[in-house]
């Protein structure tokens, strides 16, 4: 015999399941249990669809416009992972690399970049320069989320 459920006790059931129907909303309040991610590109524009990409997912998304402003964040905070630009003014991403390795700061690196100019290999040099993966230029949505889902499921 099936248990009898009040409709009044389904009706509220819903309800709250309603209000928590995606991994964003369900986090609401619980910030600080959710990885954070830095991105770091001079693109603004690049910036803003990551950003939306990421918090869709429920991440929390801290952003830099160049390596200087990543430098400074990093002082006082440790982020999961970086989303590190190559090429940007004043401090480029390879010099960023070199102070998170110098440091021994534990954030994962995905690199986003192009592809190689003038014979300068910018992925190659990245992961000599301690990058945990690289993801290139145009990407797509599902491409990034993969990459970062992979890098964030591993010790």
């Amino acid at each position: 015999m099936k248990p009898h459920i009040p409709d009044v006790l389904l009706r509220k059931v819903r309800e709250i399941l309603d209000e928590f129907d995606t991994r964003r909303d369900f986090f609401v309040g619980f910030e600080d249990l959710m990885p954070t991610i830095l991105v770091v590109d001079d693109d603004h524009q690049i910036r803003v669809w990551v950003r939306r990409i990421l918090e869709s997912k429920g991440y929390q998304v801290e952003e830099a416009g160049d390596g200087k402003e990543a430098l400074a964040y990093l002082e006082r905070a440790e982020p999961v992972l970086i989303l590190l630009d190559i090429f940007m003014p004043n401090v480029d991403g390879l010099e960023v690399l070199l102070h998170l390795r110098l440091c021994a700061k534990p954030s994962k690196i995905l690199v986003l970049s192009g592809n190689p100019i003038n014979g300068f290999d910018v992925c190659r040099t990245a992961k000599v320069f301690g990058a945990h993966d690289i993801i290139v230029k145009p990407f797509s949505a599902q491409g990034l989320l993969q990459r970062i889902e992979s890098l964030l499921s591993t010790a």
